[in-house]
């Protein structure tokens, strides 16, 4: 017989959930408000462009820092309410999605305060390293990079038998089902 869950860790981890989607929310309306600049933030290397893009939304951006601060925490809180539930059941794999999670949360952290040195640097300094921008690069690639598998291997945890662990597979030209739920034992999860 399986564990029973406590009913305030469920519901810390759909309010932090809630939380963190209001959060995103949010950061959406203050990037909205920086325009198609945006968009240079995950992949240019000219420190020019960045400097003038830093200068003219450096209140933007910190404000945006500081949403994705405050989302990362409740996401990570998500996470951890998740991963509880899933330890009962599947012990290794809650520990390696929550650690790839907090992993997440540890990135995206270091990411937000150096994007936060980055600006200040242009707007006081008016120069910009490249190494910061590279290291900027490299830290919202392993984000995603890592919040992937964590999703994944959560989603494997909670796949439970029935209806709900069904997929349909569609390709070209044919279709059929796959489950998880069935194969769970054999998987060793």
């Amino acid at each position: 017989m399986e564990p029973k869950m406590s009913p305030r860790i469920i519901r810390v981890g759909a309010v932090a959930a809630f939380v963190a989607a209001l959060l995103l929310a949010l950061q959406f309306v203050i990037a909205l408000g920086i325009g198609n600049d945006f968009a240079l933030m995950s992949k240019a290397l000219d420190p020019a462009r960045m400097i003038a893009l830093f200068q003219a939304h450096a209140d933007a951006l910190t404000q945006l820092m500081a949403a994705d601060d405050a989302f990362a925490v409740a996401y990570a809180l998500a996470f951890i309410a998740l991963a509880l539930y899933l330890m009962p059941r599947a012990k290794l794999l809650a520990s390696i999605a929550l650690g790839l999670a907090l992993a997440t949360t540890l990135t995206d952290w270091a990411e937000n305060s150096l994007t936060l040195v980055a600006v200040q640097s242009a707007v006081q300094t008016q120069t910009l390293d490249a190494n910061i921008l590279r290291a900027l690069l490299w830290l919202g690639q392993m984000k995603y990079l890592l919040i992937y598998p964590a999703a994944i291997l959560f989603a494997v945890g909670v796949w439970d038998e029935g209806r709900a662990s069904v997929v349909d597979v569609c390709a070209v030209g044919s279709g059929g089902n796959f489950s998880l739920g069935k194969n769970r034992k054999g998987l060793g999860l």
